[in-house]
């Protein structure tokens, strides 16, 4: 399945043990993950600025990231499609690379639910999804 995860997530996964970092982990390992140079960035600037990570620490990081996560390039889409135009990049990206879903904290997307046929659900959303599949194959 392809995944679009949202810059937050990918810091949170990095930040502490938890949902995000266990849903990154499993993903990384059972689907595509898409991110793109925008996200990159800003992922690049939350573990600086957030996690204030040492320099080498956050490329290692940044490295991993890198390996474990396809780059896609977002689509144009409208500035009407979601109410904060700072998650049109996302919403662009899981359009262009024909994602399944769209992992993110932020509630200005988490709010939209769905955009064209791509889910919108938080970490605690995707984590709840594995467990549902995990029970249909027992």
């Amino acid at each position: 399945m392809k995944i679009v995860f949202d810059s937050n997530v990918i810091i949170s996964a990095f930040a502490c043990p938890g949902v995000c970092r266990n849903v990154y982990r499993l993903s990384i390992k059972n689907h595509e993950i898409y991110l793109s140079d925008h996200l990159m960035s800003e992922i690049k600037a939350g573990f600086a600025k957030k996690l204030k990570l040492p320099v080498d620490k956050m490329s290692d990081n940044l490295q991993y990231v890198r390996e474990n996560c396809r780059i896609g390039v977002p689509e144009t889409v409208h500035a009407d499609q979601c109410r904060d135009p700072k998650d049109l990049p996302v919403l662009g990206l899981a359009s262009a690379v024909k994602a399944r879903l769209i992992v993110s904290g932020d509630g200005d997307l988490l709010h939209l639910k769905k955009f064209q046929k791509i889910g919108i659900v938080s970490p605690r959303g995707l984590w709840e999804l594995i467990r549902e599949k995990e029970n249909e194959v027992k």
